[in-house]
Parts: C-alpha cells; structure tokens; sequence
C-alpha cells in the first residue's frame, strides 16, 4: 500500500505543477482515492478468505460464471501487487 500512496504523492505533485485543475477540485480527488483503495484492499483480503473457505465440492468448476469470477479476481488480485 505504501508504494501506491507514493506513486499517488508523486502523481498528485506532478498535476499541482501541471496546473490542470483547481486547487479544490485536486483536494477533492485525491482524499476520495485513499479511501476507495483501503475499501478494495479490504473487499479483496475478505474475498481471499472466503474463497479459502469453500471447498472444491462446493464450487462448479463448469460454471462459466465461477471461470469469469475467478479470471477477473486473479487480475485485480495481481494488479493489486503491483
């Protein structure tokens, strides 16, 4: 997490020096991105856990919604350790 905040810091100096938009508007945007990412760090480990739960029994590994929930999980999960 501390890598994305750094990479968040040097992207919010970078427009500040851009001049883009206003001061406000810039304030508003990036106090609402920390909050929404510690959301989504913690929707994640909550997902993470509950899939740890369940047993393959459980699962249909036919499903073409499960394959479709488990491409898009295994993408942002690996986004997410970028």
């Amino acid at each position: 997490m501390f890598l994305v905040l750094c990479g968040l810091q040097k992207f919010q100096d970078a427009m500040s020096r851009v001049d883009v938009m206003s001061d406000y508007l810039m304030q508003t945007l990036f106090e609402t991105i920390v909050p929404i990412y510690d959301f989504h760090c913690g929707l994640l480990k909550e997902l993470d856990q509950r899939l740890a739960v369940w047993s393959v029994e459980q699962l249909n590994l036919k499903s073409a919604y499960f394959k479709s929930f488990m491409l898009i999980y295994q993408n942002v999960n690996c986004s997410m350790d970028l």
